[in-house]
C-alpha cells in the first residue's frame, strides 16, 4: 500500500472553501494557539488573534480524522498582495529588526509567487505521544519519523500530520500560483523535516517567539520537492499528488457567521459555544 492510500485510511485532506469549514480552521487555531498553549490572550470568541489582517489574503486547509471526524490539523498560505506593492507578509514584520541585519530581502520578481506558511496547527487529540504535546506543529524528534501504526491505534502514522498539511500547502500552491515559500518555523521541525528531504534557507538570526526560538525560512517549492524526491520518492509522490478531498458532513455544525478579515468579531462565538466544544473535547 503506498502512502496516499494508507493516508486515505485514516484522514481526508479538504480545502477550507466554505463559511463552515473555515469555522472548523478556526476553532482549531483558538483551541490551538490560545487555550492548549496561551500563544495569544484567551477570549470566548474568535478575534482578531485568530482572524488577523491577513485573513482576506489566504487559503486554508483542513486534516480531518475519517473515524471520528474530528479536526485534527490546519494550516495556512498567506498570498501575495498584486494590489499593493508595498505590502508584507506577516513573518517579516515579525522578523523585521533580524531581515535588516541580515540583509535578506525576497527578491521583487519572487514576490509575486512567493507565499507565506502559517497558522500550522496541530489538535491536542493528536499530539499525544512523547515530546509532542508541547509544540503547536506535533512533530516531535524523539521518535523515529516513520514508526508504523499499531493496529489498534486509528489515530495516526507519526509522520502523516505534517506531511498531510505539507501536501494540502503544495496543492494551495499550484492552485494560485505559488512557487517560493517563507515561513517562521521551529528549529526541531526543521530537522524532523530535513529527514524526508526538505531543506529550507535560513535566512536571518533566530528569535524568541512564544516562548521557543523560531527561524525565518525561505525556499523555492521546486528544489523543497527536488529534495524529497532524491532521499524518499515516496514521500515525493506523496506530496505531489493532486487534489483534495470532498468534505464528509459533520454531526456537529459550525455556526455559519465567519467574518472578513478586517472585522472584529468579539460576540460571534458565545461562551457558552465554547464552553459546550471544551465538554466535547473532554469525552
Amino acid at each position: 500500500m503506498n502512502l496516499l492510500d494508507e493516508f486515505g485510511q485514516y484522514f481526508e485532506l479538504v480545502k477550507a472553501n466554505s463559511p463552515r469549514l473555515l469555522g472548523e480552521v478556526h476553532w482549531l487555531r483558538k483551541q490551538v494557539f490560545e487555550i492548549e498553549h496561551q500563544f495569544e490572550p484567551h477570549k470566548s470568541a474568535i478575534d482578531e488573534n485568530i482572524i488577523d489582517p491577513y485573513e482576506h489574503r489566504s487559503v486554508s486547509c483542513l486534516l480531518n480524522h475519517r473515524r471520528s471526524g474530528h479536526a485534527a490539523a490546519t494550516v495556512r498560505l498567506v498570498l501575495p498582495a498584486s494590489a499593493d506593492k508595498n505590502y508584507w507578509f506577516p513573518a517579516e514584520d515579525l522578523f523585521e529588526n533580524q531581515l535588516i541585519q541580515s540583509g535578506f530581502e525576497i527578491p521583487q520578481h519572487y514576490r509575486e509567487t512567493t507565499a507565506e506558511l502559517s497558522r500550522l496547527a496541530v489538535s491536542k487529540r493528536f499530539r499525544n505521544r512523547p515530546g509532542e504535546a508541547q509544540v503547536s506543529h506535533g512533530m516531535a524528534t524523539t521518535n523515529h519519523p516513520l514508526e508504523s501504526i499499531p493496529s489498534e491505534n486509528q489515530r495516526r502514522r507519526h509522520p502523516f500530520i505534517i506531511l498531510g498539511l505539507l501536501r494540502g500547502a503544495i496543492q494551495l500552491s499550484k492552485e494560485n500560483g505559488i512557487k517560493h515559500w517563507l515561513a517562521v518555523m521551529d528549529p526541531a521541525l526543521l530537522r524532523a523535516l530535513r529527514y524526508f528531504g526538505m531543506d529550507f534557507y535560513r535566512v536571518c538570526q533566530p528569535k524568541e517567539y512564544h516562548s521557543s526560538q523560531r527561524v525565518l525560512c525561505w525556499n523555492d517549492l521546486d528544489q523543497i520537492l527536488t529534495g524529497v524526491k532524491k532521499i524518499r520518492p515516496d514521500v515525493y509522490r506523496f506530496l505531489d499528488s493532486e487534489g483534495f478531498d470532498e468534505p464528509a458532513e459533520p454531526d456537529f455544525i459550525m455556526p455559519t457567521s465567519v467574518p472578513r478579515a478586517d472585522h472584529k468579531a468579539p460576540e460571534l462565538y458565545s461562551a457558552e459555544f465554547f464552553q459546550r466544544r471544551r465538554w466535547e473535547n473532554r469525552q
